[in-house]
């Protein structure tokens, strides 16, 4: 429970690197509420997991931090889980979204959201947004204007029509929105469908920082992510020009985003202002893990394979070697480069050239 009154003299607080490095564990630490010594400036507690988590956590709404006025010259919070974040205690970390059909899902337009050579991304309604139109719409059909009938008859009729057709027009409400990935079968089709399998297995994770996986269905080569009306960062380029105050508040959330992620050995190796998401008050998301490495899959690689975009790949990355043997540095390189873009106000940053280094590939 939360610490109200100050404990006996020598009585010491728990640091927040003694809280467990699970994401999940971590939240149910806070169960309840505690009180601890989380003194962010200190630069040993500052540049540890527990405080890149305790950022993510409240970023992401699980977690709250407010001031322990018990002790107001102390640097003690109190850190509260949030409904949302017991929520996610209680759903499993690798719980999967229930499995619907592609036809369940109603495309909004058939003009693209995004796209490339992998896939083709659309703005679709959810399923329960999608029953409700058809619904709407059979009421609008079969309506007709009778006279045959009571004045009360007559009226309630009238409005079930009107309310069917305000149901059907509306405007669709940010909740009843998705965005639906459709994958391309390329030359090699086992490639193609490993990448749209890994992409899904990590959004099942449901992890701080990463889009929410709303729907999935791997044999038809789809899956649906949360939409972001607000787009990508390289919408929003020109908002941190000559700003890296802004830029890096901004770009701390997706540092924290990759720091949980290469704990587990995992890396997304396409890190990039096209796919990095943004939300409300300068929040970045990190999406596209088309390309992700995970340690415990088995991946198809190929002789003369290059990954990510040509302008944020370290070099080292176009060697045949570096396809097998993943490391973190890969994103490290990236996220500088994401970095200067947005101090820059520039999409791009056109990659080195090292005209004496000796490649195995070229680009």
């Amino acid at each position: 429970m939360l610490i109200k009154e100050k404990l006996p003299q020598g009585h010491i607080y728990p640091q927040i690197t003694q809280a467990p490095i699970n994401y999940f564990d971590f939240l149910n630490f806070f169960r309840g509420g505690q009180t601890i010594d989380d003194n962010l400036a200190a630069g040993a507690i500052a540049s540890t997991l527990q405080a890149n988590l305790l950022r993510a956590a409240i970023s992401s709404g699980h977690l709250t931090k407010t001031k322990n006025m018990a002790i107001p010259d102390e640097f003690l919070a109190d850190i509260v889980l949030t409904d949302e974040g017991a929520k996610q205690i209680l759903t499993p970390q690798d719980k999967q979204p229930m499995e619907s059909h592609k036809s369940d899902w109603e495309r909004v337009s058939e003009s693209k959201l995004g796209g490339g050579g992998q896939s083709d991304v659309y703005l679709v309604r959810t399923p329960e947004r999608t029953k409700k139109r058809i619904a709407s719409l059979a009421a609008i059909n079969r309506f007709t204007p009778v006279q045959t009938v009571t004045a009360e008859q007559i009226t309630k009729a009238n409005i079930e029509y009107v309310e069917a057709i305000r149901e059907y027009t509306r405007p669709d409400l940010p909740s009843e929105l998705g965005a639906m990935k459709e994958f391309k079968l390329r030359d090699n089709a086992a490639q193609s469908q490993q990448r749209l399998e890994l992409e899904i297995a990590v959004l099942q994770q449901n992890r701080p920082g990463l889009p929410k996986l709303l729907g999935s269905n791997a044999s038809e080569r789809w899956m649906v992510t949360e939409y972001f009306p607000s787009g990508t960062l390289e919408d929003h380029i020109l908002e941190y020009k000559g700003h890296p105050a802004l830029a890096l508040r901004a770009f701390q959330s997706v540092v924290s985003t990759v720091a949980l992620l290469h704990k587990d050995g995992i890396v997304h190796r396409d890190i990039k202002p096209a796919n990095i998401f943004v939300r409300n008050d300068h929040e970045l998301i990190l999406g596209d893990f088309g390309l992700v490495f995970m340690p415990e899959r088995q991946r198809l690689t190929f002789e003369g394979e290059t990954v990510g975009a040509r302008d944020f790949i370290p070099l080292w990355g176009e060697e045949d070697s570096r396809l097998v043997d993943v490391k973190p540095d890969f994103d490290v390189y990236m996220l500088g480069k994401v970095l200067w873009c947005m101090v820059a106000g520039r999409s791009v940053l056109r990659r080195e050239l090292f005209p004496n280094r000796l490649r195995k590939n070229s680009i």
